[in-house]
């Protein structure tokens, strides 16, 4: 009788497992040798494997997801039902998830069910990128490679061709569930350092289906296989904490002392609340003899009441605004990121509209998307099973904590998903998804405009109003001779306020009429000297000087000249008129 340890593979060391030769050409790979490659010896639980196929003819035609479930130790061993299934498939998971409790529902494939995971990814989608849809994935693979090395990053474990894209690998020991958590933040830093070539944002998840060696891709019309290396012997293969000592900016020991620091901080403002708390407290309940303070006056509120439902609003009308922008209102054309901005729209109109009218609203919207109606329903599956999770009530648990299973995409996730640049972020008039500079400009422009409604006046304005001030001043004191307090007195302002506004006038009356001195000019010997030879300095554009001997008038013909280091530029004020460099005045030459 086989036990249940025996099917999970934990009773059977792997020395006993059947040995199955593995190609030694990467390219050679089956779709069962690439699992067994993947999900090395140690892997425990059970992987997914799916396809999306077509229900349906015609208007009712629907994509669903058909999924198999089976044990890395009966993909390991080649059961035929592995192989028989691989066939029709052609998705699976670098996760694991755990196996199904005799008579129970199989667990769903979320997050919060990995159990163990193996590679870190990035699926670069560079087709849809202005200037790499020419380059082949040959240079692309030159340029991912030359980045890692730059970054001094390990190199890729393999490289995937998954029709136009590709999926770049770092494959790893089996790791524990409980490095979720770092591996995000490894998944996030990779992708990250590779935006510019078109990365998948939608592919950060641990659950994510990717296609496996051997599978064909109906769009691009070509089979997924393994382009790098190309022999098996090549593939490395380390441990996530290898990976996540070289991709990570900080080590693990520093992220420990920051969040102790943090805590640390943490605890000492709550106990300072709490003795003012406290002090409070004793204070109502003292009797005093004081008189009683007067109320404070209740601070007027600006603008409407905030709730969630007028932030996930404001999120919606950013990612409407988003749309329009970049396709003026039309219907979004082929490789645009179309299911992206979908998935997206969805995520944050399900914490607006109620779960029952979603799928409505995803039929309604597919058209804007450049979507029919049933792969709009189909990209934003997963996130219209969570609204109507919540709906019924259902919660999820997440590291020991009870949250509602909606997905909550943040600012930062949103803008990371849809690509969102900075000079869009202030053509479309975003409000929410705007970076801290962003941010801080729309802040000021809200206050400059909340001013103006209270009948402040702007700063231009305010200068203005001062300049004409101080020139009126400086006219009274001129024609009139008054001084400073006759001057307030007449103008009804404070000497103050005149002091302020004759340094503004003054300095404005000064622009344009501040000259610089004259350059003194040092004279030139006279050609008459008694010397034998002078030294005469010339100037020229380039400001370097220019010297010449010069010979006195006298001794132009009958003395000896000997010149000696002439350098004489083309535009030199000196330049010589006789011959050998000696300056011959016009009535001797005559």
């Amino acid at each position: 009788m086989t036990t249940l340890n025996e099917i999970r593979g934990h009773a059977v060391p792997p020395e006993a497992w059947p040995a199955r030769a593995m190609p030694s050409e990467t390219r050679d790979f089956t779709a069962l040798d690439y699992l067994r490659f993947i999900h090395s010896v140690g892997s425990h639980g059970v992987i997914r494997i799916a396809a999306r196929v077509n229900i349906g003819i015609g208007r009712k035609a629907k994509y669903v997801f058909r999924e198999r479930r089976f044990s890395v130790k009966r993909i390991r061993d080649g059961h035929a039902s592995v192989v028989s299934a691989l066939k029709a498939l052609s998705f699976h998971t670098f996760c694991t998830f755990p196996y199904p409790k005799p008579g129970g529902a199989v667990p769903e494939a979320s997050d919060a069910n990995v159990t163990s995971i193996c590679a870190n990814w990035i699926d670069l989608d560079y087709y849809g990128v202005q200037g790499l849809a020419g380059l082949s994935k040959d240079d692309v693979l030159d340029i991912v490679l030359r980045r890692c090395e730059e970054k001094g990053w390990p190199a890729p474990s393999y490289v995937m061709s998954s029709g136009r894209g590709m999926l770049i690998v770092w494959l790893y020991e089996v790791a524990p569930r409980e490095v979720l958590p770092r591996w995000r933040a490894v998944q996030r830093t990779l992708n990250r350092a590779f935006a510019d070539l078109g990365h998948d944002a939608t592919g950060m998840s641990p659950t994510h289906l990717y296609r496996y060696s051997g599978s064909y891709n109906p769009n691009a019309k070509a089979p997924a296989f393994m382009m790098w290396p190309y022999y098996t012997a090549d593939v490395r293969r380390g441990t996530f904490d290898e990976l996540a000592a070289a991709v990570m900016p900080i080590s693990r020991r520093k992220a420990k002392l920051f969040v102790v620091e943090k805590l640390d901080g943490i605890a000492k403002r709550a106990a300072k609340q709490a003795g003012r708390d406290r002090a409070r407290r004793e204070e109502e309940v003292a009797p005093t003899t004081a008189p009683a303070a007067p109320a404070r006056k209740k601070r007027e509120r600006v603008g409407g009441h905030l709730t969630g439902r007028s932030y996930w609003g404001a999120i919606a009308a950013d990612v409407e605004r988003l749309r329009v922008h970049r396709f003026d209102g039309k219907r979004m054309v082929e490789d645009t990121g179309r299911s992206t901005m979908a998935y997206a729209a969805t995520m944050v109109q399900a914490w607006v509209m109620p779960a029952c009218d979603l799928d409505g609203w995803v039929r309604d919207q597919a058209h804007a998307w450049g979507l029919d109606e049933e792969q709009a329903l189909a990209c934003t599956s997963g996130v219209r099973k969570a609204a109507r999770d919540a709906a019924n009530g259902e919660r999820k648990f997440w590291l020991g904590k009870e949250i509602d299973p909606r997905y909550r995409p943040g600012p930062k996730r949103l803008i990371e998903l849809l690509k969102i640049q900075p000079a869009e972020m202030g053509a479309a008039d975003l409000r929410i998804l705007v970076t801290a500079e962003r941010k801080r400009d729309v802040v000021a422009d809200r206050q400059a405009t909340l001013r103006r409604s209270r009948g402040a006046r702007s700063r231009t304005d305010q200068q203005g109003a001062r300049l004409a001030v101080g020139a009126e001043a400086l006219r009274l004191r001129r024609d009139e001779g008054l001084d400073r307090p006759a001057i307030a007195a007449r103008l009804g302002v404070t000497t103050r306020y005149l002091d302020t506004a004759l340094r503004d006038a003054k300095a404005v009356e000064a622009i344009g009429t501040v000259t610089a001195p004259d350059k003194p000019v040092k004279p030139r010997r006279s050609h008459g000297s008694s010397r034998g030879t002078s030294r005469v300095r010339g100037g020229n554009t380039s400001g370097e000087a220019t010297v010449a001997l010069v010979a006195p008038e006298a001794e132009v013909y009958t003395g000896g000249v000997t010149v000696k280091g002439t350098y004489l530029p083309d535009n030199a004020r000196c330049a010589p008129y006789g011959p050998a460099g000696v300056s011959v005045p016009e009535k001797v030459s005559a």
